[in-house]
């Protein structure tokens, strides 16, 4: 497959210290190598990228992130590092402070325990992005339709949606939840905010085994389980 845009596309990889369900998740060992080292390498070999840059707001970070190759302009302010900070607004952060001579088409963002994303996952979500497409990203479909969800309520079960009670689950529309694994931006419609989520969003369906968003330690064991299924399968 040939990228549709021979056009100028960076990678960001926001990674901040707090990690408060997994502490260190961003530099913790992963097969001897920090998580976050696995999307730095993966991003540069791809050879899509202009540049790839790290927004972090600690030192130990960037210094990681700088011997695997990637650019960290600035540690960034702890006010966009804490659990209220989105994504969108580090990004938008990082393409105000940071002056490139070039210009940006398409901005990738891909998180730190990002370990499972592929070059070919790269190549399809740039390919994503063109003139009516402005955001991409991955996603997993549910193992069980949410329609017919549980929760505890006075210590009895209830279900969230009721009028589903008696429904088949064969009956049942799919449902997807965002994969956490890589995004791409039109970066005219990224730096305007345009709102996402509408006709001018595209994904990449991912299957059960391709990937794991890492959030606490649970996560990592199933992390390194897979991982090495994958590789295994690969020999």
């Amino acid at each position: 497959m040939i990228l549709k845009m021979s056009k100028n596309i960076i990678c960001i990889i926001p990674a901040r210290k707090g990690s408060k369900r997994l502490k260190n998740k961003n530099i913790r060992k992963f097969f001897g190598h920090p998580l976050i080292s696995y999307p730095i390498l993966l991003a540069r070999k791809s050879f899509f990228f202009k540049d790839v840059f790290v927004s972090t707001d600690c030192q130990k970070i960037k210094k990681i992130s700088e011997r695997y190759g990637a650019k960290v302009p600035y540690v960034r302010s702890k006010r966009i590092s804490n659990d209220n900070a989105t994504v969108n607004v580090v990004i938008s952060d990082f393409l105000k402070k940071v002056k490139l001579d070039y210009k940006i088409d398409v901005v990738v963002v891909m998180y730190p325990t990002s370990v499972f994303v592929t070059k070919k996952i790269i190549k399809k979500i740039i390919n994503k992005i063109d003139r009516k497409i402005n955001f991409a990203l991955t996603i997993k479909k549910f193992s069980h339709p949410i329609q017919r969800a549980l929760i505890i309520k006075n210590k009895n079960l209830q279900f969230v949606e009721k009028k589903m009670k008696n429904k088949r689950t064969q009956d049942l529309y799919q449902t997807f939840y965002d994969a956490g694994q890589i995004y791409a931006y039109k970066y005219n419609s990224l730096i305007k905010n345009e709102t996402f989520f509408k006709k001018n969003t595209d994904f990449i369906k991912l299957g059960y085994l391709d990937a794991i968003d890492i959030d606490n330690v649970q996560d990592f064991k199933d992390s390194i389980n897979l991982y090495k299924f994958i590789k295994n399968n690969e020999r």
